[in-house]
């Protein structure tokens, strides 16, 4: 019996080497990327066939920012979507000890990607 395959979102994507890693088990088709720095969508897009619809992006500022995206408005179907992603932990690393404030920009984000999973409802 063939094995299903589920919709893949990667959320700061930054090359595609997770996602890459998923599809390798040939069990999971990249549908969308959230990635905000352009060079890494470019790679993002030549590791996944030159598939460059596959970022999503803000329609307005047409950036692929998280903080912009409104995930509640994207069509993805629950029971078949896995999302997965790197976002930012430098505000949170032991390496950051020296720095006397608790709130870094970067914990923001990962309370966006939070947000993307609480509207994705994967």
């Amino acid at each position: 019996m063939k094995e299903p395959k589920y919709d893949l979102i990667d959320l700061f994507s930054g090359a595609g080497g997770l996602s890459n890693g998923f599809i390798q088990t040939d069990r999971f088709n990249v549908v969308a990327a959230v990635e905000i720095n352009k060079s890494a969508q470019q790679t993002f897009i030549k590791n996944h066939d030159n598939n460059s619809s596959i970022i999503l992006k803000e329609l307005q500022s047409n950036d692929s920012d998280i903080t912009k995206i409104d995930f509640t408005k994207l069509n993805f179907n629950p029971e078949k979507t896995v999302v997965v992603g790197g976002p930012p932990c430098q505000g949170f690393s032991n390496a950051n000890r020296q720095k006397n404030y608790l709130i870094s920009g970067n914990n923001q984000l990962v309370k966006e990607f939070v947000r993307a999973i609480r509207d994705i409802k994967p």
